[in-house]
């Protein structure tokens, strides 16, 4: 098992991942990459994630959708 796998095995909740189609940090194949990681690990579990058009890195011109995102993901996963 390598160090990512190791990484992954520890989550132990759902993921949601918002990221942005703008995002020049990070690729969208990156988190694509661990979005099938994480279904793989944990099929049972919640995993998923959701692209903002025209998004940047932390989504910061979209704060009220992802705000909004957010809430339905806890309230979704945690009752």
């Amino acid at each position: 098992m390598n160090e990512d796998e190791a990484t992954l095995n520890r989550i132990t909740a759902s993921v949601r991942m918002l990221h942005g189609s703008r995002d020049r940090v990070v690729s969208i194949a990156d988190k694509e990459w661990l979005l099938a990681r994480l279904k793989a690990a944990y099929p049972e579990r919640l995993a998923t994630l959701r692209v903002l058009e025209g998004g940047d890195h932390c989504c910061t011109n979209h704060a009220d959708v992802v705000r909004a995102d957010m809430i339905t993901f806890f309230n979704s996963t945690l009752g």
